[in-house]
């Protein structure tokens, strides 16, 4: 397995301009000092569920936009992983029914994560970490590997267009 990648490959993958793909990695690099200070101890990673409104709440989003964003991310999933999605209502102030939606944990660590570079970087490294802790190093690098090569196949696969 290939473990790096050239920035002309990543911008291919991604569907970007190289130069775009160039000032990502430039900010990346820029801010790591900036993701060691950040506190990501109010995400229960272990959460199996989390409605769009602690969604809201936790990402200090306003629910409309959460919810729009769930929405088109149901867009680009395959029909096998919008199952993780259910939709939901809640009583408002005024007590009005309003939409909302339940994740499962894959699903909103994915959409949190897509709010802020540092707190994905947070994820991938406490869920790399948890893999390297359960198992013999060699296990846990294969488990790591096969994990990044099913991801290269999802960002390299036509996104769906269905709509649910």
């Amino acid at each position: 397995m290939k473990k790096t990648m050239t920035s002309l490959e990543l911008a291919e993958l991604m569907g970007k301009d190289h130069d775009e793909v160039l000032r990502d990695i430039e900010e990346y690099l820029n801010h790591q000092e900036d993701y060691k200070t950040k506190d990501f101890s109010k995400y229960n990673l272990q959460a199996p569920f989390m409605t769009s409104l602690e969604i809201a709440e936790l990402t200090e989003k306003p629910h409309k936009e959460v919810v729009r964003d769930i929405e088109n991310l149901m867009l680009e999933l395959s029909p096998k992983s919008a199952v993780g999605i259910k939709t939901a209502s809640y009583q408002d102030e005024s007590g009005n029914k309003c939409p909302m939606y339940v994740l499962n944990n894959t699903l909103w660590l994915t959409l949190v994560s897509g709010y802020d570079k540092d707190l994905s970087r947070w994820i991938f490294q406490d869920m790399t970490n948890r893999v390297r802790a359960a198992y013999d190093h060699d296990t846990a690098e294969s488990i790591l590997e096969d994990l990044f090569d099913k991801t290269l196949e999802e960002l390299k696969a036509p996104k769906s267009q269905t709509s649910h």
